[in-house]
């Protein structure tokens, strides 16, 4: 092999064989991609619709609105207060001493 031609031949043949692996490497890598990308959006979108404020239910609405129609108003509190007192019942004095009267 005088001239080379061998050398150069098999030169060609791992060039060949390189690009080859190369483009069976990025065919790879992109169906990777995609698989990622088909079953991570619905993961993605799932969590973002668990933690987004627009997306959440009103269950703490719900319950605020909840309390404020069971639990008496500080006005309501007072009326009953007043009647109780009127009637001879359980006072304002009463509810100071127990310590069981909320404040203003």
């Amino acid at each position: 092999m005088p001239d080379g031609a061998g050398v150069t031949g098999r030169a060609e043949t791992i060039r060949e064989e390189i690009e080859g692996r190369r483009a069976t490497a990025a065919e790879q890598v992109e169906a990777g991609r995609a698989k990622v990308t088909e079953k991570g959006e619905p993961l993605r979108d799932e969590a973002g619709n668990r933690t987004d404020p627009e997306e959440q239910t009103l269950l703490a609405d719900a319950i605020v609105n909840g309390a404020k129609q069971v639990v008496p108003s500080g006005k309501q509190l007072k009326r009953l207060w007043s009647q109780a007192e009127e009637e001879g019942g359980y006072t304002e004095r009463d509810m100071r001493e127990d310590n069981t009267m909320p404040g203003p």
